[in-house]
């Protein structure tokens, strides 16, 4: 379970990244973009019920 949510390090393996030419944040675990400004101040209440909402999903499809 643990081991699954612990990542290599490499590179590759982006959580995040930030387009300032196009003002968004790209979450690449969901797959999803988010405005950058509220990203940046710490307005991450939308990322965070994404990550919870897919995380449940992941969870009730392993029952």
């Amino acid at each position: 379970a643990r081991n699954s949510q612990i990542g290599s390090g490499d590179r590759a393996e982006r959580i995040r990244t930030y387009r300032w030419k196009d003002n968004i944040a790209v979450d690449h675990r969901l797959n999803e973009s988010f405005p950058l400004q509220p990203t940046l101040a710490g307005q991450l209440d939308p990322i965070v019920a994404a990550l919870t909402q897919q995380e449940t999903a992941r969870r009730l499809a392993a029952l």
